[in-house]
Formats: structure tokens, sequence, C-alpha cells
């Protein structure tokens, strides 16, 4: 009896399957394998590459949060930069209740940050100063003094490309400390963050305030107990994330 002949059906290119080289195109790409051959690396390549990535990403970063700034400015405080410069934690209502939305992608103190830049871009359109050419950085640090003539002397000084952020933040921290403003904590702000590692821990003023004991002897009894508990509470807490780090960060190490 004859056979019958099997006819294997031919792809086409273009018919809308995804070809295997195409496959090992874009594994190549995204996970590029070392080369057998003499590395060739072009560093000033590399460089110009990351100099372009990296000020395309903080154009996009900090325009989205010029914007957002502004916005809140404008919604919520009605432009009113005396109100929305101020470090008060409660200005508004619905300004707290926007802060504590569990699906706010952006962190409080991010936003805080945002309105008081953006009030501080009005305070520059009132007295004739055009902050073009301040980076979003140099605005940031800006907006730790009071709206002065100083200000205006030292965003002046911060258009000089020689003048870099860091060099801004020392003239900053010259001016608070001459002034006195020296930043009070109050012990109200301590109890608010003592279940924030970060906003307590990282701020140097609160870190200096929590580790020593005159200034926890100072506070209400009551305060006290409440802050005790809250510690106590955040050391378990911490030892659970401590565990899950650790885990976290084996597998990591496992996939290179």
């Amino acid at each position: 009896m004859a056979k019958k002949k099997v006819l294997q059906k031919r792809v086409k290119p273009g018919d809308g399957r995804v070809q295997p080289s195409e496959v090992a195109q874009s594994a190549a790409l995204m996970h590029p394998q070392p080369s057998t051959e003499p590395a060739l690396v072009d560093k000033a390549l590399i460089n110009d590459a990351v100099n372009f990535i990296n000020e395309k990403a903080n154009e996009t970063l900090y325009r989205g949060s010029e914007e957002i700034g502004a916005y809140l400015l404008e919604r919520f405080f009605g432009n009113d930069i005396a109100v929305a410069s101020s470090r008060k934690p409660h200005k508004s209502a619905s300004y707290a209740a926007l802060c504590q939305r569990g699906d706010l992608a952006v962190h409080p103190a991010t936003l805080s940050l945002m309105v008081r830049v953006a009030a501080q871009e009005v305070f520059f359109k009132v007295k004739g100063f055009d902050p073009t050419g301040l980076s979003y950085t140099h605005k940031a640090e800006l907006v730790k003094l009071p709206n002065t003539p100083v200000k205006i002397r030292l965003a002046k000084k911060s258009l000089k490309s020689t003048f870099t952020s860091r060099l801004l933040s020392e003239e900053v921290k010259k001016t608070r400390e001459k002034s006195g403003a020296k930043g009070k904590v109050i012990p109200s702000v301590i109890e608010k963050y003592v279940t924030d590692p970060v906003r307590l821990f990282e701020n140097s003023r609160r870190s200096d305030f929590v580790s020593n004991a005159d200034n926890l002897k100072k506070m209400r009894p009551g305060m006290r107990q409440k802050l005790q508990e809250k510690a106590l509470d955040m050391v378990e807490k911490t030892k659970e994330w401590g565990k899950r780090y650790r885990a976290l960060a084996k597998e990591l190490e496992k996939l290179g």
C-alpha cells in the first residue's frame, strides 16, 4: 500500500506568528550575554548615553513635579502662597485627606515640597525674577528660606553653571543659621512620625531630638506613654520586615 506523504505547513513571514529568530533577538536585547571576543567598550559613548538618559529622565520628573505643585496650589490653596508655604501639618482638611489616601502614588512629604516650590514660583514672578534655568533641585533647596531678597540673591547666584546644588545647600544652611532658624522640633511632630522610620530617623533634627533624654523628659507623661507603646510596636514590625528584606535580598542574589 502506497504511503501517504505528510506535507509540512510552512509559516510565511508576516502572518502574525512570532518567529524563533525574533524571540532570540528580543532576548538578546533584554539580557545581553558576555562576548567571547576581546571587549571593545566605547566609554565615551556610554558616558554620553548615561548623561543623555539621566538628563531626559530628570526633565520629565521635574516637569511633572512642577505641574503637580501648581495644580495643588491652585485647587487646594487658591494660589495663597502664604498658606501653601507654611510648614503646618494640616493646612486644610481637604489637603490633609488627600495626603492620607492609601492609593496616592506620591509621598505626602514630596507633595508638600511640590506645593512649596510652586508657591515660590509665584513669589519669584511677583518680584520680577525669572527662574528659568534653575533646576528643580536648586528650587527645592531655596524653599527652605523665607521669601525675602536673600532668596532672590541666592536664586540669581544659582543660575551660574558653577554653582551646584551642593554649594547652594551649604549657602542655605549658613543663611538659616545666621537668622537663627535652626528648626525647633515639636513633640507632636515626633508622635506623628514615630511609625515612619524614614521621616523620623533620616531627619537629623528629629533623630537628635529623640536621642536626647532631656528632650523626652520635657514631654507630657501621656505623650511619652504613647510614644513608648508605638516604639515597642515598631520593634516587632521591623523584626518581621528584616526577615522579609533578607529573603528578598537572597532571591535577588540568586538571580544575579
